[in-house]
């Protein structure tokens, strides 16, 4: 897939909303920038976490969605740290939805990472999950995706976010894993259990379009072999109704000349008693 969710995000930063941003949480805008640069793909790292989940896809297109109807990416800018703007600090706590009880574990590491303090960083944690959510539900909207294939633009990705994490921000940790690679193969494992169900269901489909063909087929040679054995049963329903005809039409000849022959006898033997 062509989209890049890493710069997608990132290009939703622009220079106004991190001076914004910067003059609101009181941090020098350079150090913004800088959790921002690292949020992104520790956000995206959580996503594809999450999305490797049984229920995980299906949450993950809810928010993405809901936050691509909120706040759609061509005007996110105006609704991110602005007063009484639907992505303001503390406005929803994105963080805790993604990362559970170890958002502020991770927000303790971008602080550290970005010279910022943690109420700054857990802040701008909850304008980035929001933002990659909103780049995530606009192309879903666009390309009618689903659960399975919100999974798939992930398993895309999936090299090139991890990849962006900072090492100073040991994601994996946080999501309690050894390594990165293990977020790769969890999303790897759950794109496979998607793509088997995908073509049960193409299979599926394609059974019930083809059943009523099928039907109709099977219905039309019932009725022909019906109606041939209607029509070759009248025809030899006629053919005994003539013979029986011509055999009744000559038993009178029959016992006219049984009668006769009967007659015959008898007066034969009537004469030899005589």
């Amino acid at each position: 897939m062509s989209l890049d969710l890493v710069d997608s995000t990132r290009n939703l930063f622009t220079a106004d909303v991190i001076s914004r941003a910067a003059t609101q949480l009181g941090e020098a805008d350079t150090n913004v920038q800088k959790a921002i640069h690292g949020l992104i793909p520790s956000a995206l790292t959580g996503i594809l976490y999450q999305a490797g989940s049984d229920a995980g896809a299906s949450n993950i297109l809810a928010y993405s969605r809901d936050a691509a109807n909120t706040a759609p990416p061509v005007s996110f800018g105006s609704t991110v740290f602005a007063p009484g703007a639907a992505f303001a600090p503390g406005a929803t706590d994105w963080g805790h939805n993604l990362f559970g009880d170890k958002t502020a574990g991770l927000a303790a590491l971008v602080a550290a990472y970005a010279a910022v303090r943690e109420s700054s960083a857990l802040s701008l944690l909850n304008a980035v999950i929001p933002a990659a959510y909103s780049v995530i539900g606009q192309y879903a909207g666009a390309n009618n995706l689903g659960p399975g294939g919100v999974v798939a633009l992930l398993h895309d990705q999936r090299d090139r976010i991890i990849s962006a994490v900072p090492s100073g921000i040991p994601v994996a940790g946080i999501l309690g894993l050894p390594a990165l690679a293990d977020v790769g193969e969890r999303i790897h494992r759950a794109h496979a259990a998607y793509a088997r169900p995908s073509a049960n269901h193409h299979y599926r489909e394609h059974r019930k379009r083809s059943f009523p063909v099928a039907l109709v087929f099977v219905i039309l040679i019932i009725i022909i072999g019906a109606a041939w054995f209607f029509l070759s049963g009248n025809h030899d329903t006629k053919n005994r109704l003539t013979t029986s005809d011509t055999t009744v039409s000559t038993i009178p000849t029959a016992d006219t000349v049984v009668t006769t022959t009967t007659t015959t006898t008898s007066q034969q033997v009537d004469t030899i008693k005589h």
